[in-house]
């Protein structure tokens, strides 16, 4: 099963709606791998999230406030073996702790 919690924006492309300054899709569609979320958001012409600064993450926490929604959901972060640190996936090392 898939469902769609988006609302759509006239700033966003289709399956999107605006979340701060950022166009965001959020779907639940079961238990999924990281590799399956991230799949499925490239499908969608899209990726996971990064959250790069404080603005970001309250606007997004908000976000799952106004919907209602308390799943868990993947982020677009991951340990890269090679070089032993945390990216985003556009190759952005991750700040580790709770910056925000």
């Amino acid at each position: 099963m898939m469902l769609n919690q988006t609302l759509e924006h006239q700033d966003c492309p289709a399956l999107y709606t605006l979340v701060g300054d950022q166009c965001l899709s959020l779907f639940i569609i079961g238990s999924v791998s990281w590799g399956e979320a991230r799949a499925f958001c490239q499908s969608i012409s899209g990726e996971l999230i990064t959250v790069r600064n404080s603005k970001h993450y309250t606007d997004l926490v908000s976000h799952l406030k106004d919907t209602q929604l308390s799943n868990d959901f993947w982020v677009g972060g991951r340990f890269v073996r090679d070089s032993e640190m945390w990216m985003w996936v556009d190759d952005m090392p991750m700040e580790l702790g709770t910056p925000y």
